[in-house]
């Protein structure tokens, strides 16, 4: 988030259990989005559980896009939410942006 607030990334990609796109976008003056759990493809990722901690089944690991700007974040959630990107998950709910 602060890489983005500087200007010196366009965009960026977070992980969000509780709160991990969204503070630090708050606290930075930048737009973050938490998606819905199994709206964007996790498949290649090691679950937070495995490394460090026990979380309950209903708390889920998202990816999340961070941006400067409303447009930008349009942008790359169009392109997170493309089942087209992420055909290889097929647990990925088959949900396109509509805006």
């Amino acid at each position: 988030a602060g890489l983005v607030a500087a200007r010196c990334v366009v965009s960026s990609l977070g992980t969000d259990i509780g709160g991990s796109i969204r503070s630090p976008a708050a606290c930075c003056g930048i737009y973050g989005l938490k998606p819905t759990s199994k709206r964007v493809s996790m498949f290649g990722m090691t679950p937070p559980t495995k490394l460090r901690f026990n979380l309950p089944p209903y708390l889920t690991q998202v990816i999340g896009p961070l941006s400067s700007s409303v447009d930008d974040l349009i942008i790359n959630s169009d392109i997170l939410f493309s089942s087209s990107v992420n055909n290889v998950d097929p647990f990925q709910a088959p949900c396109p942006l509509r805006i």
